[in-house]
């Protein structure tokens, strides 16, 4: 059995415990702050941000544009540098017109239609030539992007054709020419 308990011994035993739950919440609230502060340390903290306008954001490299349309690339552009592009052709000159893409890799598809797809009309799956899937031939007279999985990475073009050779940093590579962002 329970011993009968007073009033003033149940009220004394009920302020010792809002006194400690009190003290206890107080030092995780600081704690938590001071632990906040020294992680900040040795970081940079301006957000990612480099002389370009890009903004490191949750793995991805982003840039809004004048119209306010954002751009999201996967590799930095310091990553991309070294990657030769040679081409003539700039988003705008995708502008509401299709674009055609010939890739089995979905993060290369996904890439593309994230940057051009601010721009195109449509951007669609595609062979370069004939092809026993069932998607539409195309040729350099159109807008094509063709990727090719390689070991070495270059970016390079043929009549309307665009020839993006190595991974998804030559995709990039790609894409930041293609944006004016070099």
């Amino acid at each position: 059995m329970r011993s009968i308990e007073t009033f003033e011994s149940k009220e004394t035993r009920l302020k010792k415990r809002r006194v400690i739950l009190s003290i206890v919440l107080v030092v995780i609230m600081f704690g938590s702050t001071l632990g906040y502060a020294f992680s900040l340390f040795g970081r940079d903290t301006s957000g990612g941000i480099n002389e370009k306008g890009l903004v490191y954001n949750g793995g991805f490299w982003t840039i809004t544009r004048d119209d306010g349309s954002v751009l999201t690339f996967s590799s930095s552009l310091e990553d991309t540098k070294d990657i030769p592009v040679d081409i003539n052709v700039f988003l705008e000159d995708y502008y509401q017109k299709p674009v055609f893409i010939v890739t089995n890799d979905s993060l290369v598809s996904l890439e593309l239609q994230r940057v051009i797809g601010v721009t195109a009309g449509r951007i669609q799956r595609a062979c370069y030539g004939p092809c026993d899937e069932e998607l539409p031939e195309k040729s350099c007279n159109e807008d094509l992007i063709i990727f090719r999985d390689s070991e070495m990475r270059k970016v390079y073009q043929q009549d309307k054709c665009i020839f993006i050779e190595g991974d998804i940093k030559a995709v990039d590579a790609f894409l930041y020419k293609l944006a004016g962002i070099n």
